[in-house]
């Protein structure tokens, strides 16, 4: 098998059989023409996140990436090849799920998708000086937002004669549009909206194929960790580290919803807080802007309605 497969096992049930080295791009391309996902990370391969976490944009719709992995291969310290499901070998399945890494090499997982049909992508700029009281905000929008609604907000600090800007990549599960746009404005009142685009289009315009090749500098550090709101004592904390000079750029994931299906102790994953993990990421600055650069201009797309906000306010020069 080669490890970079993505093949439909059941169509029944939707379960597909991901290598350990297919990029969740690719897993998006696939499943795009049957209308089919899988809540995922924004990037990387399927054998990181399908064993360990998979806090993706559609994670507050469809729960973490491990909550729907149904079977695994591993190859053990031993040199043993075992098939890992609820009822082959259903402790190390469990482990799998959230502490894959620590078990053996996991050749595949055999996953059952969603089908969510068209989403509402949504791309927003914000005016971030005041840090704290944008991320205190942005955390109300979300705590009162529905499942269907992911946020991930990447917080750039001032620099080079720029004002902290915090950048948003928004999903809706669905292609309601009125829905979304009355979620999306409560994430405008954030803070002062500096820009924004939104469009109805496929998951897999959304989930883009990356370059898998090395391309040199090394992966960026990364610092995480979890927390259960984003109160006074949190958002000047985050605030004191985005303007330290020490982080490149922060990123905190709205998690919560369908994440909390599944009971504590169903998966080796530690039970997450009611609502947000946090994530901070550091060094290598090249590799960072990567990261959080704009999508490509999917062909089929559907722009929306203008947002309405109270804060209308200048793209900085």
């Amino acid at each position: 098998m080669a490890f970079e497969t993505v093949e439909v096992v059941d169509p029944a049930t939707r379960r597909v059989r991901l290598g350990a080295d297919a990029t969740w791009g690719e897993v998006a391309q696939n499943l795009a023409p049957r209308g089919w996902a899988i809540s995922s990370g924004d990037h990387g391969g399927a054998g990181g996140l399908a064993t360990t976490g998979g806090i993706g944009l559609l994670g507050r719709a469809y729960g973490l990436t491990i909550d729907h992995v149904v079977a695994a291969q591993v190859v053990t310290a031993d040199g043993r090849i075992l098939h890992a499901s609820p009822k082959e070998n259903p402790d190390l399945f469990w482990g799998l799920r959230g502490a894959g890494g620590n078990l053996g090499v996991v050749t595949w997982t055999e996953i059952e998708a969603m089908e969510p049909g068209n989403v509402v992508f949504s791309q927003m700029a914000l005016d971030a000086r005041d840090t704290a009281g944008l991320l205190q905000r942005w955390d109300t929008a979300m705590e009162k937002a529905p499942r269907k609604l992911t946020s991930f907000l990447t917080l750039s600090p001032a620099r080079r004669g720029r004002d902290a800007v915090a950048q948003l990549l928004s999903v809706y599960a669905g292609d309601d549009t009125t829905a979304a746009v009355k979620q999306l404005e409560r994430l405008a009142e954030a803070g002062p909206l500096l820009d924004h685009q939104g469009y109805v289009l496929p998951y897999s315009c959304v989930v883009q194929p990356g370059d898998k090749h090395y391309t040199g500098g090394g992966d960026p550090t990364v610092r995480s960790g979890l927390v259960t709101h984003l109160d006074d004592k949190v958002t000047h904390a985050f605030e004191t580290i985005a303007h330290s000079g020490l982080s490149y750029f922060m990123q905190i994931r709205a998690t919560g919803g369908a994440a909390h299906d599944l009971g504590p102790g169903a998966t080796a994953y530690p039970p997450p807080p009611p609502e947000l993990p946090a994530h901070r990421h550091g060094r290598h600055p090249g590799r960072a802007r990567r990261h959080m650069g704009r999508r490509s201009r999917p062909a089929h797309r559907r722009p929306l309605p203008v947002l309405r906000h109270r804060h209308p306010a200048r793209m900085p020069p």
